[in-house]
């Protein structure tokens, strides 16, 4: 398969499309691999598995690209879905084994276990397609940027979720995105543009200000997370957000939100 042939996304989605499950659409695809192409990276990372869908595009296209490895991570070992089915199941029906070779499935966990199951690894493309209440994208932009390349590239998924019927609290895409400039960041055109991509080129300790903005903004979680969790989220931003107010702003909108 061609690296630029994008017919073959088209052919996927008429071989696996599994219906209205959060997963990426034909478009949407598109642009996820027009951008991981143009980012030629040597690592990429995956956050929220799901079905395995958009990992099994981004995998066959990195492997046409010779990167190095991809990793997806998944809070859940299962499929949200179907208890039945584990996470990213469609790998092991769409991959062959020389694809597999260069990807790790990783579940149960967050973006804060990094640190723990990726020692050592920066990553040149991040895919973050997770929770999307508030304040998880956020949560999960203070999780990778001490682990990311100069100029790498960050995309989101589900911009436009909130406006759905039920999914009024999966606003955490767009308060992310209204947090970058024009110039640093690309959408996808469109009626209703679900997904964009970020551009980051700066120090991440330059974007602290633009995160505190967005962790202050009140929180729209479904469910109250674990306190452990919470706790670990705040010792890794002590660590690598430290000589920064992100500590604490984050421990004054975990006081006021949580």
């Amino acid at each position: 398969m061609n690296p630029t042939d994008l017919t073959a996304v088209t052919r996927f989605f008429e071989q696996a499309n599994q219906g209205d499950h959060g997963a990426i659409s034909q478009s949407e695809a598109i642009f996820l691999i027009n951008k991981l192409v143009a980012a030629q990276p040597k690592n990429i990372l995956e956050i929220g598995c799901a079905t395995g869908f958009s990992t099994v595009l981004m995998t066959r296209f990195a492997k046409q690209l010779k990167a190095e490895q991809i990793i997806s991570i998944d809070l859940l070992p299962h499929f949200y879905g179907n208890q039945e089915k584990e996470v990213g199941f469609l790998t092991k029906e769409f991959l062959n084994p020389e694809e597999e070779k260069i990807l790790t499935i990783l579940s149960p966990f967050t973006s804060y276990d990094l640190p723990q199951i990726t020692p050592n690894k920066n990553f040149d493309f991040v895919f973050i397609d997770g929770s999307h209440q508030h304040p998880w994208p956020t949560l999960d932009m203070i999780a990778i940027l001490p682990h990311i390349s100069k100029n790498a590239t960050v995309v989101h998924h589900d911009l436009n979720l909130y406006k759905r019927k039920r999914c009024m609290h999966d606003l955490g895409p767009k308060y992310i995105f209204d947090q970058f400039d024009l110039s640093e960041k690309d959408i996808l055109e469109g009626k209703n543009p679900n997904i964009f991509s970020l551009n980051l080129t700066m120090y991440y300790k330059e974007y602290t200000t633009r995160l505190i903005d967005s962790l202050c903004i009140p929180w729209s979680l479904r469910n109250r997370p674990p306190a452990k969790l919470m706790f670990q989220i705040g010792h890794y931003i002590e660590k690598y957000w430290s000589d920064t107010e992100l500590y604490h702003w984050y421990c004054f909108s975990l006081e006021r939100y949580y």
